[in-house]
């Protein structure tokens, strides 16, 4: 572990998440990574993501949240547009703890406001999301807490649901950012017009459209994947299905019936008996066997 913080760069820049579960002191890179760190201060700023769930909890892989819906289908921009990935050599999900903002394409820009925290090392992550900060000090504990959370088959929560109750910026390394006013959310009314008003527009969406990495999701020919960013604007996206996978679908497929291919057990759930996951480009594939 002290060769994994011997080449990591220094951080500039400290957040407070604090969870129901306890805070979470987070410590960013924001020289390395200047686009993602930005639009999580922003998103700090204007309070965007005080009482939002963590609707998506996976024990010893990683927890997310970010969507002040608590749905999973809703990735708001702080600014103008999704930005893009940022890599850096130094930066590897190496450990627990390692912030990142989930996309759902590692070549155009789509990251926003949802973001997940790792509760294990996740080296298949390298190089396909942002690593932007990390859980520092005593508050790994708080973080390891999360593995005792009951889940559906869906990986949501269904009891004791864990939230962010308000974030507090302690170092702020863009001294220029301000809150927004078109985009702040009252602590105490977030917006709960809008946000049931969204709700029933997309309550008839399957649980397949959460934003992630797809790895819930049955391969089909056809099927595509959408998410909201602007509350103006849709963004629509092909998922894995896409033709350039379809040959490499079918290989990994006949190689897993043959017994070829083997998977490290944390890339499977707890129902891994119906299914199996590996890592392609910015997802994990579910190929059911």
């Amino acid at each position: 572990m002290s060769e994994v913080y011997s080449i990591e760069p220094k951080t500039h820049g400290k957040v407070i998440i604090y969870t129901s579960l306890g805070e979470l002191e987070i410590h960013l890179f924001s020289n390395e990574c200047p686009e993602a760190c930005r639009n999580f201060i922003q998103h700090c700023l204007n309070n965007y993501y005080n009482k939002n769930e963590f609707f998506r909890v996976i024990p010893r892989f990683l927890i997310q949240t970010g969507d002040h819906t608590n749905t999973g289908l809703h990735n708001e921009y702080a600014f103008s547009s999704p930005f893009k990935n940022e890599y850096n050599s130094r930066l590897k999900f190496l450990y627990t703890g390692c912030l990142s903002f989930a996309n759902l394409n590692i070549d155009k820009p789509s990251n926003g406001s949802q973001f997940f925290i790792t509760l294990d090392k996740a080296e298949y992550l390298n190089n396909k999301n942002t690593l932007f900060g990390k859980v520092a000090k005593h508050s790994i504990y708080n973080l390891l807490k999360f593995n005792n959370i009951k889940t559906n088959k869906h990986d949501k929560p269904i009891e004791d649901i864990p939230y962010i109750e308000y974030v507090k910026i302690i170092e702020n390394p863009f001294h220029h950012l301000v809150p927004s006013i078109n985009y702040e959310y009252n602590t105490k009314n977030q917006n709960v017009k809008d946000k049931n008003e969204y709700l029933n527009k997309t309550k008839k969406k399957k649980e397949q459209n959460l934003l992630s990495f797809d790895y819930d999701q049955e391969i089909s020919d056809d099927s595509e994947t959408f998410f909201r960013g602007d509350k103006d604007q849709t963004v629509k996206q092909k998922n894995v299905s896409s033709e350039i996978y379809k040959p490499l679908i079918k290989t990994i497929k006949r190689d897993i019936k043959k017994g070829i291919i083997q998977f490290p057990s944390k890339c499977f759930s707890s129902n891994s008996n119906q299914f199996s996951r590996v890592s392609t480009t910015s997802y994990e594939v579910i190929l059911f066997t």
